[in-house]
């Protein structure tokens, strides 16, 4: 991973950078600036002290087993916005430290605070003759449409009479004006069981969009509404690689080929961009998004057995099998 940039850029945008000596008072004073800077981006008092926890406790470990319990050697800290989220970074240059044995879970403490969700995320790596960097991400305060939409609405949909197979269907780049839309297409089709857990908050598609690391194909019907949905998602701004992902089709619409219609067309706004591949997972639970991908030039080239929750259901294509854990290809 590198280093963040003090500059901003689409994706990223550094708030605070500072380099402090580990003592337990200036540890402190870190804590609070940490916890202001997390409440002013919105994030509740109660959420930015538990951040704060974890946020110690890395610390803790950098001085014990990266320094060896020397408080005389600088730690930097930096805080920032990436997309729809705070992430706090420290970085030392001190002995690299067991991070699999976090990242396994064996320091129970530390496994508590993830499953709390005082942090979504926590990254570890190396920097090379830089050090090492850890990354605590907190997820901003966002609209989740499973909270304010009724289940009903779920079943409702998938129980739907076909459309009219005469209709007229467009097929474009999403209107960034109806992302809610789009999250409250992808409840009805999926209810609670969506994998991409991000598709459900309106804030964090919106934030993936404006920062050019996702671009949102969608299929319209005649009266406008979203109906289908397919996205480019890129690892940076300006990366030469997407994964073609986030498919959503209105089961009102499926066999239709919009989900072919909407990737060849991000294909079309995609190739003056020198974008060089496209690759994609689809789950073997069913055949059409295989089918669809081969359609256009994709080739089969590995699979990841048991990748996909059995809870994921596909309306109207399997939601009377079994639930099962499914592969990837």
């Amino acid at each position: 991973m590198n280093q963040v940039s003090t500059e901003t850029n689409n994706r990223e945008t550094e708030i605070a950078r500072i380099t402090i000596l580990p003592e337990k008072a200036v540890i402190n004073a870190l804590a609070d600036m940490v916890a202001d800077i997390a409440q002013a981006y919105g994030i509740g008092r109660k959420q930015s002290v538990n951040l704060d926890s974890v946020l110690l406790d890395i610390i803790d470990n950098i001085v014990e087993s990266g320094f060896e319990g020397d408080r005389c050697k600088p730690i930097n800290i930096v805080v920032s916005k990436r997309l729809h989220a705070l992430v706090v970074a420290v970085e030392d240059k001190g002995l690299p430290f067991d991070y699999e044995k976090l990242e396994r879970g064996d320091e129970k403490r530390f496994s508590t605070y993830l499953t709390r969700h005082y942090a979504d995320e926590v990254h570890f790596s190396t920097l090379g003759t830089g050090g090492n960097r850890t990354e605590i991400v907190k997820n901003l305060p966002a609209t989740d449409i499973r909270a304010v939409m009724d289940i009903s609405e779920h079943i409702g949909h998938a129980g739907a009479a076909e459309a009219p197979h005469d209709e007229e269907i467009n097929i474009g780049m999403l209107d960034t004006g109806k992302v809610h839309e789009l999250v409250r297409l992808v409840y009805k089709c999926y209810g609670y069981t969506y994998a991409n857990e991000f598709m459900y908050y309106p804030e964090q598609i919106e934030a993936r969009l404006s920062s050019g690391v996702m671009l949102s194909g969608a299929a319209y019907n005649s009266r406008d509404e979203i109906i289908g949905h397919v996205g480019f998602i890129f690892s940076a701004p300006g990366a030469k690689v997407a994964e073609s992902g986030e498919a959503v089709v209105d089961p009102r619409y499926r066999g239709r080929g919009i989900f072919q219609k909407i990737k060849n067309h991000l294909v079309e706004v995609v190739t003056p961009m020198n974008v060089s591949g496209i690759y994609g997972e689809a789950v073997t639970v069913h055949p059409y998004s295989q089918k669809g991908s081969i359609e256009l030039g994709g080739r089969e080239t590995g699979f990841l057995l048991g990748y996909s929750p059995g809870t994921v259901k596909f309306e109207s294509i399997s939601e009377n099998e079994r639930p099962r854990r499914q592969s990837v290809a």
